[in-house]
Order: structure tokens, then sequence, then C-alpha cells
């Protein structure tokens, strides 16, 4: 079996990001660019509380929501540098940075829901093929599951934001991008009109709407 998994609100626990990425953030930013490191996840914390003005003008559903998500990340690194009054690189080199750093930080702390770890190693080693289908860039998924130890569980390609130019997954592609037939690919996510489209094209779909969801959803896949 093809597991296909979102990770916002099926296997990204929510309350660990929000309590982890500043701190982990700050300690990125010191390595890269000194200062303090309190300063920097500070500064984060400030962006995330005014993230709408940000991002507000950016439309991810839009005729190009990659190049929309990629200026969001430039937008919110560089006011990480305006805050912290440090200097910010050259603007080339701050936009490579903006769009590396979500995986650099995820890959420094497990931002799962407690225990999912363990159940995607079980599941890995009795056979399912594990895949990644998100609306997530593929640099912040890769970081979060390396964060948690299970990126090695999970196989190419990865379906995400920037590898499909799309916010929506087409689902009817799934298969087709590994070689699988439909009835053979399950889609994992907290989106009931995403499983609707999942539905549509043939494949099987689960319902997580929390932890105990996500965990009596892989606990059934096991046995």
């Amino acid at each position: 079996m093809h597991l296909f998994f979102e990770l916002a609100g099926v296997l990204a626990d929510p309350a660990r990001i929000a309590a982890g990425y500043p701190d982990q953030l700050g300690a990125v930013m010191v390595e890269r660019f000194g200062g303090s490191a309190a300063v920097w996840s500070e500064a984060w914390r400030h962006i995330r509380r005014d993230w709408d003005g940000y991002w507000s003008d950016l439309d991810l559903t839009g005729d190009d929501p990659l190049a929309d998500c990629w200026e969001g990340l430039f937008r919110t690194t560089r006011a990480l540098f305006r805050l912290a009054n440090v200097p910010e690189p050259e603007k080339d080199a701050l936009i490579a940075f903006s769009r590396m750093l979500p995986e650099l930080v995820y890959a420094r702390f497990d931002g799962l829901y407690d225990g999912a770890a363990a159940l995607l190693e079980t599941l890995h080693t009795a056979g399912h093929r594990l895949r990644v289908a998100t609306f997530w860039t593929e640099g912040a998924a890769r970081g979060l599951l390396a964060g948690a130890g299970v990126l090695p569980c999970f196989s190419a390609p990865m379906i995400a934001l920037d590898t499909s130019q799309s916010f929506d997954k087409d689902y009817a592609l799934l298969p087709l991008r590994i070689a699988a037939p439909p009835q053979d690919c399950l889609v994992v996510d907290a989106n009931p009109r995403a499983l609707e489209r999942a539905r549509a094209a043939g494949l099987l779909t689960a319902l997580v709407a929390d932890s105990h969801a996500l965990r009596e959803t892989l606990s059934a896949l096991i046995t």
C-alpha cells in the first residue's frame, strides 16, 4: 500500500511546532549570522503575531502559488534581520536562505504528534510505502520528517508545493507518478474536501482530524 500523508493537521503537531520552532530558529540564525538566540527567537514570535500582515496580499491558491510562497518567505526572513538589528545578506543570498530556512529549523526538533514516529517506522517496516502529498514546500516537509527521525522511512517523489507547482494536490496524477493503481493508494488528510477529490480519482482515503484519529488510522493499517 502507498500511503500519502498531508503534514499540517495530520503528522505535524501545531503545539509542538509552536513551542519548538522559535528557539530552534534562534539557534539556526546564531550559527549562520551571530547575534543573540533569544533576540532572533523573539523576532520570530513578533513576526508570527503579525503573520497576516506579511502574507495578506499573497494568494497561495491563485495562478502562481509558488511565487507567492517564495515572496512570503522572503518577507518574513528579511523581517527577522530588521527586528534582530542584524545586517541582512545581499538580496540573492537572502532569497536563497529564506527558502531553506524552514527545513533547517524543522530538522532540529521533533514536530510530529506524540507516538507518530514510532507508528510510521512500524508501517515502513511492514512494507508500506510512505509518501508525502502536501501543500508545504518539499524542504519544509523534509525537515519536519528529518527532525522526527523518520525521513528514511519515506519514498520519493514528494508531492509538494514546489514540486507540483500547485497548492492543491492533483490526486488523479498521484498513482501515475509512482506507477501504482489508484486502489493501492491511501490518502491521509485532515481536509474532507481534499479527500472527496481523492475518492473521485479512485484513491482510498482516511480522515484524520486529531492525534487520536491519526493513531487509530495508523494502528489499523498495522494490524
